[in-house]
């Protein structure tokens, strides 16, 4: 089973600023076949397909959970838009017919910037924490911010009424010194706001001007906290929001 399935969890009921929105049946983590070492699985689906159907039932079944989180990577739409979109409604119908909602990342600057390829497999190296897994875009392809505009508003608008999805992730962990991901973040929360999606429009770090919800990554103690807000669920002092990652590292 994919680690990540052990080290991420969702939850926290809340009330969002700009509407109400019930996350308290929202558990579950991040999904990527147990085969893949990143993104590109939805690019090589077929290849994974028999996985999926297998993975989805045992985890639902084991685990009881409700959505998953999974990353996009903007060179699968940049090289074969039609097939990302084709290959992420056949996820969705899989994780539908096994009751679970999912909450689909655009872009992510953790792990390698540069190498990722949807030709050549990444090969694992033993010891090395995620070695293989891909930022989105990778530095090469960060020309301009309005480049990926596309890529968002494609995506979006092909599911923008769709209940299967929980919600739409703008940004994972953006580098707070790197102007061109905050960028991204904001533009990308904008073009999604413009379609007005059913689900809500998430972005880390926390409360931020990029997000609905607060979407908050847990993996130190303490838990809770005046620090912590996604904690506290204060009415009117915040947005409300989720936990999207944690894991017990202090052990």
């Amino acid at each position: 089973m994919n680690i990540g399935l052990i080290l991420s969890l969702l939850l926290i009921n809340t009330i969002c600023s700009v509407a109400l929105v019930d996350t308290s049946k929202w558990v579950g983590a991040e999904y990527a076949p147990m085969q893949s070492s990143n993104e590109d699985w939805l690019y090589h689906y077929d290849a994974y397909a028999d996985s999926i159907e297998r993975e989805l039932p045992i985890i639902k079944k084991v685990m009881q959970f409700t959505s998953l989180r999974v990353f996009l990577h903007s060179m699968i739409y940049e090289t074969n838009s039609t097939l990302l979109l084709s290959n992420m409604e056949r996820f969705l119908s899989v994780a539908d017919y096994n009751n679970f909602t999912i909450g689909f990342v655009f872009f992510d600057d953790c792990w390698n910037h540069a190498g990722f390829s949807l030709e050549e497999s990444c090969q694992p190296i033993k010891g090395v924490h995620n070695g293989c897994w891909a930022a989105s875009p990778q530095n090469k392809d960060r020309t301009s911010v309005d480049r990926y505009e596309p890529y968002v508003t494609d995506i979006v608008s092909h599911f923008v009424s769709d209940s299967r999805i929980a919600w739409w992730e703008v940004f994972n962990e953006p580098n707070h010194l790197n102007k061109y991901s905050i960028s991204l973040r904001l533009s990308g929360y904008n073009w999604i706001k413009s379609l007005s999606p059913l689900a809500p429009i998430l972005s880390c770090w926390d409360e931020n001007e990029g997000t609905d919800l607060n979407d908050h990554h847990q993996y130190n103690l303490p838990w809770g906290g005046e620090k912590n807000l996604v904690f506290l669920n204060l009415t009117g002092h915040m947005q409300g929001g989720l936990v999207t990652e944690a894991g017990a590292r202090w052990y």
